[in-house]
Parts: structure tokens; sequence; C-alpha cells
């Protein structure tokens, strides 16, 4: 794709990664933040661009060539955003709100090849309790682990 903006590559640290890969949404405004810093340009990036960026370009990126966009032939993926929250009020460019404003708790429905995989903020293909148990379970396991290497290093 030649139509990327004039950016600067920007290494981070794996802390900074990790931050940016949990919350795409927190993702849209460091890539733009960062590029407006560098650049000492706030024009550097619209929020159309970084849209394009993490949607359209970077199905590209990844080798998707039928995802990242609503056209015929693709997959059909989409978010819905909820914009009745108050940090995204008041909604005069819906698409600057999703780049600088929205958080994943936003997303109140999400379908994936067509099919909803979590609406009205409920997930459908799985248990979260379940998860959330397991976790706890897996926790206390770790937990133990380290409590024995503890004792071991003494």
């Amino acid at each position: 794709c030649t139509n990327f903006p004039n950016i600067q590559k920007v290494e981070l640290s794996d802390n900074r990664l990790t931050e940016v890969g949990d919350n795409a949404m927190k993702g849209f405004l460091i890539i733009n933040l960062i590029q407006k810093g560098i650049k000492e340009e706030p024009t550097v990036l619209t929020a159309k661009e970084v849209f394009k960026m993490a949607t359209e370009w970077g199905a590209k990126a990844l080798g998707f060539e039928d995802c990242g966009k609503i056209a015929p032939g693709y997959k059909a993926d989409l978010a819905v955003l909820d914009v009745s929250k108050f940090y995204l009020q008041p909604d005069y460019n819906p698409l600057a709100l999703l780049v600088y404003s929205a958080k994943a708790g936003c997303i109140s429905d999400l379908i994936v090849n067509g099919e909803f995989i979590m609406r009205n903020y409920k997930i459908l293909k799985f248990d979260e309790e379940e998860v959330l148990k397991n976790i706890e379970k897996i926790k206390k396991e770790v937990l133990e682990v380290l409590k024995k290497k503890q004792k071991e290093r003494r």
C-alpha cells in the first residue's frame, strides 16, 4: 500500500507494546500522539488515517486481503461502539471520537465473520464466569509454585 502517511518508525519497549496490544483503542491514540510529537506537527496524521492504519492498512500489512473494510467479498467483522458513554460526548465527529476517546469497554457488540461474538456487552461464545474461575485456579497454582521457589532460595 503506497498511501501510508509519512510517519516515523518508533521503537517501543515491550511494556508499551503490551499496553497497546491490550487495548487497540488506546493504541489508536498512542500512535497518533507519538507521531504528532515526533514531527512537531499536530496535523501529521488525521483520525481517518489512523483508523485506516488500524483497519484496512493493518489487514493488508498482515496479509489479510479480505479484511479491514466493509465491502462486498470482505469478511463481515464489525465492532459496534456504544456512544452513550459520557466520555464519548459530544459526538460531533464519530471517527475522531473513536481514535481519541474510545475505550475497549465502549464496544457493545462484536461481529466476527458475520457471527455475533458479543451482544449487548455479553460474550456469547464462552462462559465468562467459567473462564474467571479457571484464571483464579491457575493464579493460585502459580502462586504456590512461586512460594516453593522462594523457600528453595532461602
